[in-house]
């Protein structure tokens, strides 16, 4: 009876060490607050097979290395399903004698090495040649260095002799997996730290947790001024003008990021009209390229070989845009030589192939030849061997470079602004313009006028004391959007 109650205990002993946890380690935090670690050497990064750090020392100085006990060897064990197991295990502790150093310890014993050439001993206490600073490079690989040895200072492992001891840098460097518990959060970043948007607008922040295998990555999102800017799984979405700070916070650890979203007033849309004459078009005038039978302008987003489509709204012959999704495209060049100037560089097609991309400077696949006749548009790429058109693909909704096989498109133009440049000879209520550099706003007394920059930022809000408001100090040449009597006109100062 007490053999088979004997033989019980050890048995439930077996399995419950088989449930073991080994969970990599990427971080130097989580060397320096200790635990129980296997040490090994992994040919293939990031395979999780190792050649293991055998729990003993070798007679020769050095520890032994595989699977087999009093032997050094090149045998493998897999992290992926090895159980705990006392042959690999070394115990790691905080070093008392080195800031930011660790022990690594065998039993009661300290690894160390007292610059000694290629070798490594066991000691009965610590000191300052058995503290190991750890630090972490690619594939996780990390660094044991001792840093009161001159020469023999660095842990590492020997692929010719497999061994492990302390060398002078010259073998293999090493990965560490931890025992069970959990991998604590130490941080968290934003992808922004601040951001602009305007109203009814949105923009995705992203968070990285530190490290990136913590066990516990939720992450709760806040914002200090809700009726400012909301936030839904990093999906920050404006609602009135000002500033919000956008919080990320871990569950774990508590540990915050921020990032400051100014929102502004939407932009006043821009009015485009159709082009129905080639010969109107000049150099610096900004257009849109439209699918002439469907609602869709070539969009600002490049993929790999094509352009996006963007919805707009067709209102006879003009369009009205304050989506900064469609591309606004700028003429440079001359007639029957145009380059298209997009904010991210010059579109040229590819000969060949039916790819419509994006160059930074413009080359010789940037230049088209735009021909207007009986209401047909073409955009004709001026370098590839065979005739090549900018069209958009109604089934897989792009725009892009082909041989005449997709659908038409069709170029709006953006309206003329109203410069101001003549002072109107009898003055009206709700007249808004500009002369000699001053803005004149001619409204009702007492109402509100704003005035804002291209990029929708609020410049002047004030009440009109009198018929006619005169605005002065602003920058000529700067191109702004009044409102006023709930009349919008964009003006050129």
């Amino acid at each position: 009876m007490r053999k088979l109650l004997s033989f019980f205990i050890i048995l439930c002993t077996t399995v419950i060490s088989a449930n073991a946890t080994w969970n990599r380690v990427i971080s130097v935090e989580e060397i320096t607050s200790g635990g129980t670690f296997i040490i090994g050497y992994e040919a293939t990064a990031n395979s999780g097979v190792l050649v293991p750090m055998r729990a003993e020392l070798n007679s020769g100085n050095y520890m032994n290395s595989g699977t087999t006990a009093g032997s050094s060897e090149k045998t493998t064990i897999d992290m992926n399903s090895i159980a705990e197991t006392t042959d690999y295990e070394i115990q790691i502790t905080p070093s008392s004698v080195v800031n930011g150093a660790v022990n690594l310890m065998v039993g009661a014993s300290y690894i160390g090495n007292e610059n000694a050439k290629n070798s490594c001993k066991l000691y009965d206490s610590e000191a300052a040649t058995t503290a190991f600073t750890p630090t972490i490079g690619s594939n996780d690989v990390v660094t044991f260095t001792i840093k009161a040895n001159a020469t023999y200072k660095t842990l590492q492992y020997n692929t010719s002799s497999p061994r492990f001891a302390v060398y002078g840098g010259t073998q293999k460097n090493l990965v560490l997996y931890k025992l069970g518990g959990e991998i604590s959060v130490t941080g968290i970043t934003l992808s922004s730290e601040t951001a602009t948007i305007s109203i009814n607008k949105t923009i995705t922040l992203t968070a990285t947790i530190e490290p990136a295998n913590a066990t516990n990555t939720a992450i709760t999102w806040g914002s200090d001024r809700p009726d400012i800017a909301t936030v839904t799984d990093g999906v920050v979405t404006g609602i009135s003008e000002g500033t919000a700070i956008i919080t990320a916070t871990t569950e774990d650890g508590n540990k915050t990021a921020t990032c400051t979203v100014i929102v502004t007033a939407p932009l006043p849309s821009t009015t485009y009209e159709l082009v129905t004459d080639g010969n109107a078009l000049q150099a610096g005038d900004k257009i849109l390229i439209v699918a002439a039978d469907y609602a869709f302008a070539l969009g600002s987003t490049q993929n790999s070989n094509n352009r996006s489509q963007t919805a707009i709204v067709k209102d006879g012959n003009t369009i009205s845009i304050s989506n900064e999704d469609v591309a606004v495209i700028t003429l440079e060049g001359e007639k029957d030589n145009w380059t298209l100037h997009v904010t991210n560089g010059y579109l040229y097609a590819v000969s060949g192939s039916n790819y419509l991309r994006t160059i930074e400077e413009a080359n010789a696949a940037s230049y088209w030849t735009i021909t207007i006749s009986a209401g047909a548009t073409t955009i004709k790429n001026n370098s590839t061997t065979t005739d090549y058109y900018i069209m958009y693909n109604n089934t897989s909704g792009i725009f892009s470079s082909y041989k005449n096989t997709q659908k038409a498109v069709q170029i709006y133009k953006e309206k003329q602004l109203e410069t101001g440049l003549q002072t109107p000879t009898t003055l009206t209520r709700n007249t808004i313009f500009t002369a000699a550099g001053t803005l004149h706003v001619n409204t009702e007394i007492g109402s509100q006028i704003e005035v804002y920059n291209i990029l929708g930022q609020k410049l002047i809000s004030t009440t009109a004391q009198s018929n006619e408001t005169k605005i002065s100090g602003l920058k000529t040449g700067q191109i702004l959007i009044v409102k006023a009597n709930q009349k919008v006109v964009k003006v050129k100062l």
